[in-house]
């Protein structure tokens, strides 16, 4: 499973192709985590490769409306999915980076995929703001603090992973940010 997809449908195939050469495995599943281009812009070739697709009804709208590719599934606030022996998680905490923003958790693993709605440690400010709630977005991310307190690793749209402290470094760059 990919959880977001690269830029393009040629960086989508680089990325399977390194899969089933080093791992010996196929991508069966992929998760935009929200609309935008560096996590929906490989699809078509995701779809060409055999893999299934799902994303918040939100996100395919949206893909819908600016004339991309869509996936092929599509959930309204909670989605359950089984990866081989692994289950993922996939929930929509509220607005925040965007308004279909989603984050995908591996309970057994304890990793919390955020997207682009979490921040890495080294990010000073919140990237792109352009569709952002800046309102919403601190109770997203206590939203996301409290149903995964359990998570080890972190993994953000954008730079290292780390632990539960990106969400707060997240929480408190939003909080700047709203001034």
């Amino acid at each position: 499973m990919l959880i977001d997809l690269p830029w393009n449908d040629e960086q989508t195939r680089i990325i399977a192709e390194w899969i089933a050469s080093s791992h010996q495995a196929k991508v069966e599943f992929v998760v935009p985590t929200h609309h935008h281009q560096d996590c929906a812009g490989g699809l078509a070739a995701a779809h060409d490769l055999g893999a299934d697709s799902w994303a918040l009804h939100k996100t395919t709208v949206k893909l819908y409306d600016a004339g991309s590719v869509i996936p092929k599934n599509s959930f309204s606030n909670e989605k359950v999915l089984d990866c081989g022996a692994l289950t993922v998680e996939l929930f929509y905490p509220g607005t925040g980076h965007t308004d279909d923003n989603i984050v995908a958790w591996i309970p057994d693993r304890k990793v919390l995929f955020g997207g682009c709605l979490i921040r890495s440690a080294g990010a000073a400010n919140l990237g792109n703001i352009e569709e952002a709630d800046l309102e919403a977005y601190p109770e997203t991310l206590e939203k996301i603090e409290d149903r995964y307190e359990a998570a080890e690793i972190v993994v953000p749209g954008h730079g290292e992973p780390g632990g539960k402290e990106l969400i707060k470094h997240t929480s408190d760059l939003s909080k700047k940010q709203k001034r």
